[in-house]
């Protein structure tokens, strides 16, 4: 998949992705492009086209002239001694700005370790996103002064796109142990939205500690995004003050935001209060009660047993998933064993783990679990069959 750096191709294309489909024929193989809308803290399919068909493309790529090329395998499966290389483009009169892209063209060829930082600032919210690379790793380069005139862009420029990387400059030069104090910290409480969630993404990334309070405000924040990033960042920097919050965050959303969902499970996997998650296990809200299932599944903890005992045959299947399936974890297995003749189940998953938790305990016990749910006549005969191959 390729995105559109911001000057290829023609206008209609900026901010399109472009995607080969490889599927051994030409007849079926097209090279799409695809935009992406906001939606919530993520994003869902925009506008779609077919742009190229009747070959069979593989890599692709932009030039820096702002045409697109891409391979072509000719046809089937197999490793060939033959290939080709298309070169797609638009000229002028399909409203192509050519003249700035051959500018850019020539900016991506230039030496820029000669330019002052002055030029650079004005040359980090060009619109071709390989201008703003091009600048943004040069700048994190060179030291303090470089920090400095990432750190001015990013607070006062009128540019989003300067400023987001100016952010990410920032970023690269603390992960190398650039000392950059607390940089990002009023950046988390800006007017721009994108600019406090970027910053939170890098607090995130960086583990950087003491932003706890401004995180935390954050996931009152109206842009799902900011909220997002920061309950990401509080996961990464495992902040205990943030279980509660972020549950009461989720609570609110009640899992209409996947994006928020799964992030809110694996920020509180990763601060690992599993005697907090377990205690949801008592609460009314569905949503909430598995947020504790798969959090405590990601922390490998038993407490994750608590759920076993849930009215909900869904919550007790996501239950017996943590305990049964990737690492397993031994200390509830045999409570997930005994679950096998508590009620008259009827989810397949569920029951095919409980028999397997059985196998995995292997004991006296576990082997008057599978008798008796052999023996019960109403239990579903596949399942039954299935318990005595255990059993033997």
């Amino acid at each position: 998949t390729l995105y559109t750096p911001g000057t290829a191709l023609s206008p209609k294309y900026y901010d399109h992705f472009f995607v080969a489909e490889f599927r051994g024929s030409p007849t079926n193989s097209p090279v799409h492009s695809f935009s992406m809308e906001p939606d919530g803290a993520g994003f869902s399919l925009g506008n779609h086209d077919t742009i190229v068909k009747g070959l069979l493309p593989t890599g692709l790529d932009f030039g820096p002239e702002g045409a697109l090329y891409f391979g072509d395998w000719i046809n089937g499966w197999g490793t060939k001694n033959e290939g080709r290389i298309w070169k797609l483009d638009v000229g002028a009169d399909a409203g192509a700005e050519m003249e700035l892209r051959s500018k850019v063209k020539g900016l991506l060829a230039a030496d820029f370790s000669g330019n002052d930082e002055q030029s650079l600032t004005e040359l980090l919210g060009h619109q071709d996103q390989r201008v703003r690379f091009k600048v943004q790793f040069e700048l994190a380069e060179r030291g303090a002064d470089g920090f400095a005139a990432l750190q001015n862009i990013a607070a006062a420029s009128k540019e989003q796109l300067a400023r987001i990387h100016a952010i990410w400059g920032m970023s690269m030069m603390m992960r190398r142990g650039h000392d950059g104090g607390t940089a990002f910290a009023t950046l988390l409480l800006d007017a721009d939205q994108e600019i406090i969630a970027q910053s939170a993404k890098m607090v995130g990334d960086l583990k950087q500690v003491g932003n706890a309070e401004a995180l935390l405000g954050l996931l009152v924040h109206p842009s799902p995004r900011a909220r997002f990033f920061a309950m990401e960042a509080l996961g990464r920097t495992a902040e205990k003050s943030a279980v509660q919050p972020i549950i009461a965050m989720l609570r609110e959303d009640e899992g209409k935001d996947s994006w928020l969902r799964h992030g809110g499970m694996v920020a509180l996997g990763r601060i690992g209060d599993a005697v907090a998650m377990r205690d949801l296990a008592a609460d009314p809200s569905r949503n909430v009660r598995l947020l504790g299932v798969v959090a405590l599944r990601r922390m490998e903890s038993p407490e994750v047993k608590a759920f076993l005992q849930d009215q909900d045959e869904y919550v007790v299947a996501e239950a017996a998933r943590a305990i049964n399936d990737d690492y397993t974890i031994p200390g509830a297995m045999w409570p997930l064993a005994s679950t096998l003749n508590a009620r008259a189940w009827t989810s397949e998953p569920l029951i095919r783990r409980a028999i397997n938790a059985a196998v995995n305990v292997g004991n006296d016990r576990a082997a008057d679990e599978l008798i008796a749910y052999i023996n019960t006549s109403a239990n579903p005969a596949a399942m039954r069959a299935e318990a005595l191959a255990a059993l033997g």
